[in-house]
């Protein structure tokens, strides 16, 4: 079991105990395939100079954007992993753009080879995500997938919905 929105982490649940391969070394270190992994993309190419003119544009009438901005929201204030993460909707906006399906794809397979493909059995069961980025950019998440041998189970944008079904079902028997 996944999760890919503002941060990233894995499971095996064995039936009986949870196991955990690798840590969640968060936004600095790691969140690998993240709305904070992609949003450090996006500014960093922004800042770069590489994103499209019409996507910089785009993102700066929208954010607001320059370097004293980006830097204030990352070193200064608090939970920066937040506002990193908060790009990912823009990015959505345009993960059909050759660059950045390229970069959702990269970052899939980065996160699949980090926290997936560390379980021995990662090829032999179904693997299942929960989140946001792990709905909004599923096309770049089943195709790395493929890539990397790995079958997806489920994909989940907020399991409360499934949470709340499986305790009325076996914890209040309704």
């Amino acid at each position: 079991s996944c999760i890919l929105g503002t941060g990233s982490n894995s499971c095996y649940f064995d039936g009986d105990k949870i196991q955990e391969q690798v840590p969640a070394l968060g936004y600095v270190l790691g969140d690998e395939g993240s709305g904070a992994y992609f949003g450090k993309w996006l500014l960093a190419a922004f800042l770069y100079k590489k994103l499209p003119v019409y996507m910089a544009n785009d993102l700066q009438q929208e954010f607001g954007l320059n370097k004293q901005v980006i830097f204030e929201n990352v070193y200064q204030k608090p939970r920066p992993n937040r506002y990193l993460a908060g790009f990912a909707r823009f990015i959505d906006k345009y993960k059909e753009n050759p660059t950045v399906a390229e970069v959702l794809h990269k970052g899939m397979v980065h996160f699949l080879t980090e926290h997936v493909l560390c379980f021995p059995n990662a090829r032999e069961v179904p693997v299942h995500f929960v989140g946001s980025v792990a709905s909004n950019f599923n096309v770049a998440l089943e195709s790395a997938a493929k890539e990397c041998g790995i079958t997806i189970g489920n994909i989940v944008r907020k399991p409360i919905t499934r949470l709340m079904e499986y305790h009325v079902k076996y914890i209040f028997g309704k």
